[in-house]
């Protein structure tokens, strides 16, 4: 998709970028309960989505992965994505209007 506002070009450039740097940075050992690997997913569905300019779907992505996060005491790996999610969606919805 494309979008008309630099803005969100950049916003969701440095998603993607967040997303990749939180990844990997919290592991569980337990292969059948790992919450880092399904933050991992939502983390990565959430960019997908703004990839689509489907906001709303990005923000409930990026939120439940931050309280997943926060759950298990690894919340501020993934705050700065969530913050630049929440930022994309902004401008991308901004651009629409």
């Amino acid at each position: 998709m494309e979008f008309a506002d630099p803005r969100t070009v950049r916003s969701i450039t440095a998603a993607r970028k967040a997303c990749a740097r939180a990844a990997g940075t919290w592991t569980c050992e337990d292969p059948d309960d790992d919450p880092a690997a399904e933050a991992e997913q939502l983390a990565r569905d959430a960019v997908e989505h703004l990839e689509q300019g489907r906001w709303d779907e990005a923000c409930e992505c990026a939120e439940a992965t931050a309280s997943l996060a926060e759950e298990h005491g690894q919340g501020t790996v993934w705050r700065e994505f969530v913050l630049l999610v929440e930022e994309a969606a902004e401008t991308g919805r901004d651009s629409q209007s």
